[in-house]
């Protein structure tokens, strides 16, 4: 199952509220993110950016 996490579009009366999508019916995606899950998510998403950053081949970045 992949799980898409997004953000409602700036503006909006809910914007700053994550939404999540899915590629299976498993996963109920019907019910709005309350604001606990909210801050869930934004800490796990923080915590991946971390690891992933950190595993970045910097060679990559480097202009030659």
């Amino acid at each position: 199952m992949t799980v898409t996490v997004g953000q409602v579009a700036h503006g909006r009366p809910d914007a700053a509220f994550s939404t999540l999508a899915a590629s299976s019916l498993l996963l109920n995606t019907t019910v709005p993110v309350d604001g606990g899950e909210h801050l869930q998510l934004r800490a796990a998403l923080d915590t991946i950016a971390v690891v992933v950053s950190r595993r970045l081949h910097t060679e990559a970045f480097e202009q030659g």
